[in-house]
């Protein structure tokens, strides 16, 4: 005797659920296979490609370059040859980045900044030395005004037509930064000594210099600026929280929980923010569609925690909500771990953060 009709319909509705399981399941794909030693974790997605930076410690001297991939990261349009090391990438205007690195000269180590340009199959490269007096290695603004990092000078480093000068300002480590209209926002590191930061947030008019926390927070390495430039979000990694300044008035802030796990890389997209974590490795998706932030799914990726022993960078693409994420790290002896370059890709939490006209 065959199954009753009831019994059809069950199967149909069991493999109608699975179907559809299948259809949300979230994954992820690994796009790039990088060095054991990583120091640096150069990936940004800017005018719909993801540029990654790579180097070969295999030669007897060290060889850098640029890779150009297609949204999904899987194909190599093209890679370009760069002439000091490639530490930091950023976006710099509408088709080109900005490349931070360092080269030995004759006169010593010396920065350079170069901007890269991808367009019709050729890929067109700008390398510029920064004074040798300077030693910098964070960038924040503009093609017109340029701002770079001196942490040994203790000010930021700003930069024109006319040539460099330091602001007269006193910032303690300065590290990443971000330009909202005439404010510059610094990640403060107050000692060698990671989980001892603070936000500076300086006044380019009057140069007044003010911290957005009273007391230092616990592990701020990423600091972003949101695309409407209503907020600064960082996220506190001993702390396990995502932290929200309202650019206007940096007294009103948000915490958003991050709790289990420690929070180091911030992206946004659509109405939300998307926060990479580690030990145990995890993306939490974080809703602002409502007046209190707050964690709406969690992704746990601790399987890939030997493949992404830390995730220092996290990018999205801005049309599909494809998530990449790299690892960067300097592996203890004996320990075995790969650094990588990994999509993740789920359904699940799209519609809950796009934006709707």
């Amino acid at each position: 005797m065959g199954p009753s009709k009831e019994g059809v319909l069950n199967i149909l509705l069991a493999l109608w659920l699975s179907l559809a399981a299948h259809a949300h399941q979230s994954v992820m794909t690994k796009i790039a296979t990088l060095n054991e030693i990583e120091a640096y974790a150069p990936m940004v997605f800017h005018n719909h490609l993801l540029w990654l930076g790579r180097v070969d410690y295999s030669q007897r001297k060290s060889v850098h370059w640029i890779e150009i991939r297609t949204p999904d990261g899987e194909t190599l349009l093209g890679k370009q040859l760069i002439s000091h090391s490639v530490e930091r990438l950023y976006p710099f205007d509408k088709d080109r980045i900005l490349v931070m690195g360092k080269a030995y000269t004759s006169a010593g180590w010396v920065t350079y900044y170069s901007t890269v340009r991808s367009c019709c199959g050729a890929i067109a490269v700008e390398t510029h030395a920064v004074p040798s007096t300077f030693q910098v290695e964070e960038f924040a603004g503009t093609p017109e005004l340029l701002f770079f990092n001196e942490t040994g000078e203790r000010s930021v480093v700003a930069a024109n037509a006319a040539g460099y000068g330091l602001l007269p300002i006193q910032v303690s480590g300065p590290g990443q930064m971000q330009l909202v209209g005439d404010a510059l926002w610094i990640l403060e590191r107050r000692s060698v000594f990671f989980g001892d930061e603070n936000i500076a947030r300086v006044d380019l008019k009057t140069m007044k210099v003010e911290r957005a926390f009273s007391d230092p927070r616990k592990g701020l390495s990423n600091l972003i600026a949101l695309n409407d430039g209503s907020a600064l979000a960082t996220a506190e990694y001993h702390g396990e929280k995502l932290l929200l300044l309202n650019s206007q008035d940096y007294a009103t802030q948000t915490e958003v929980p991050i709790r289990g796990t420690h929070p180091r890389a911030v992206a946004e997209w659509g109405r939300c923010l998307l926060v990479a974590s580690e030990y145990p490795h995890r993306i939490s998706v974080v809703s602002r569609a409502t007046e209190t932030p707050e964690v709406i799914f969690e992704f746990e990726l601790d399987y890939y925690a030997s493949d992404l022993p830390n995730i220092k960078k996290i990018t999205v693409d801005p049309e599909t909500g494809s998530v990449f994420l790299r690892s960067s790290v300097v592996p203890d002896l004996g320990q075995e771990t790969f650094n990588s370059v990994y999509r993740f890709s789920s359904s699940l939490w799209i519609p809950a953060c796009e934006v709707t006209n």
